[in-house]
């Protein structure tokens, strides 16, 4: 008899262990269920974000692309200038070059001075030399002309007058600053 109810005891305890372990692997099957559901409804959101990683990245690299182009085409504009900064140079040097020849051989220019400002012109015997006409204040410059001179900072009208007279000189061309690279 004995045998009997402990064979009913583990008859019992084997029959609450398996609806316990069934009971156990439903609760596990309902949670993996709402995780999935879960994770569906996470999917769009996924999918959205990914689509916007997507976006953003094409639109770095077009910003990228864009910045290549500017690169490229700030190089080549700063080559243009440095181009047409030696082009306008070597006009510059022709220019000069050629109003010093003519003051050389102007015989109304007067070479005794040794000055390097603008030539004064010999009018005759008893006249005080002239300065060469000039095209009026606002007017288009002609060929011929010259720049005006630029006086220096101490014949400024309000500066007290120097014992020395003061020639007026000119600003030589200055070439623009190189492109940095």
């Amino acid at each position: 008899m004995w045998v009997v109810v402990a064979l009913v005891v583990v008859l019992v305890l084997v029959a609450v262990g398996l609806a316990l372990a069934k009971r156990r692997r439903l609760g596990r099957s309902a949670r993996a269920q709402e995780l999935r559901e879960e994770a569906g409804a996470r999917a769009t959101g996924v999918a959205r974000s990914e689509a916007q990683a997507r976006e953003t990245g094409a639109a770095a690299e077009r910003a990228r692309a864009e910045a290549r182009a500017k690169a490229a085409e700030a190089e080549r504009l700063e080559r243009e200038a440095a181009e047409r900064a030696r082009v306008a140079r070597e006009q510059r040097e022709e220019h000069e070059t050629a109003l010093a020849e003519a003051d050389r051989i102007d015989p109304d220019v007067d070479h005794r001075s040794g000055e390097s400002g603008s030539p004064q012109i010999d009018t005759g015997p008893g006249t005080a030399p002239r300065e060469p006409e000039r095209a009026a204040p606002g007017a288009a410059p002609t060929t011929g002309d010259r720049p005006p001179p630029v006086a220096p900072p101490s014949a400024h009208p309000s500066a007290p007058p120097s014992a020395a007279p003061q020639t007026p000189t000119t600003t030589p061309y200055q070439e623009p600053p190189a492109p940095r690279t």
